[in-house]
């Protein structure tokens, strides 16, 4: 994502989610100034088996140098310990062009999902 991580009232309700993991919530800290660069979070729901890559995001000065790639592999390798099936998404639009990192870690499919809401 290029927009800002969410804030801490949003990460406290995501660790409030049935699906929530704390294994599946990887950070990745500059060694020098101790502060983080890239996060990567995904859920796994055991009912269904199915883990879903929910964010990635690298800040835009550490791009490039596969950290991105680094937390989507990890996050998959630790989903197929829990799951049968993971599931990624983002936004067509985005300007980071997500769908590169996905597609370089392995992930298929150009589907298109449509969220309805009332």
């Amino acid at each position: 994502y290029d927009t800002p991580t969410p804030g801490t009232d949003e990460f406290s309700a995501w660790t409030r989610r049935s699906v929530y993991d704390p294994h599946l919530w990887l950070w990745i800290m500059d060694r020098h100034t101790k502060q983080p660069v890239a996060l990567g979070i995904a859920e796994a729901d055991m009912i269904t088996r199915e883990g879903s890559i929910e964010w990635i995001q690298v800040l835009p000065e550490q791009r490039e140098r596969g950290l991105g790639a680094m937390l989507l592999q990890e996050l998959v390798y630790r989903l197929e310990r829990k799951t049968m099936i993971t599931t990624a998404s983002w936004e067509t639009r985005n300007p980071c062009h997500p769908e590169r990192l996905f597609e370089m870690c392995g992930f298929t499919g150009h589907d298109i999902w449509w969220l309805l809401q009332r």
